[in-house]
């Protein structure tokens, strides 16, 4: 069969074309989870020929998906889960890729996340804005997630 893929940035067919060939895999952090002042700290330390291996584990979960390839796709569910923790889980489960209907799972994973955090003082906090803008029509994309969410705050009777 054949299936046509255009819309991934280069770096991720390249990762993936090395994956093909070697069965390895690297991802680079989530955008979110990444601290502006180190970045280029980061990038010193990781030699070029890594760094050009490095994929969005977003990007290549899509791209998983897309083709079929579920040992990947479960790889980088893992990378995305690793990823997460108080800085930034509310930014991740307000993002447009968690509100793919498609990816459920990644949805479930994060509200599971934000559940077992959303009392941290700094968790809290984000979550309250992320509901306001939502709220507000910023974020239209974040309302099924955050409904999922709440499902899960208030118990059933």
């Amino acid at each position: 069969r054949t299936i046509v893929v255009t819309d991934f940035a280069f770096r991720t067919y390249k990762a993936l074309v090395y994956y093909l060939y070697t069965g390895n895999i690297s991802f680079a952090p989530l955008k979110s989870q990444r601290d502006p002042t180190t970045a280029s700290k980061e990038t010193d330390t990781i030699s070029v020929q890594e760094d050009e291996l490095l994929c969005s584990p977003k990007s290549m979960y899509r791209l998983a998906d897309k083709l079929g390839l579920d040992d990947l796709k479960r790889q980088a569910f893992a990378a995305i889960r690793s990823d997460l923790s108080d800085k930034n889980i509310v930014e991740e489960v307000g993002s447009k890729f968690t509100a793919i209907p498609e990816y459920d799972a990644i949805r479930q994973m994060e509200i599971q996340i934000l559940l077992n955090k959303c009392a941290a003082p700094g968790v809290k906090k984000d979550l309250l804005a992320l509901l306001k803008k939502t709220m507000l029509g910023e974020l239209p994309h974040a309302t099924d997630t955050l409904l999922s969410f709440m499902d899960n705050v208030i118990p059933a009777r």
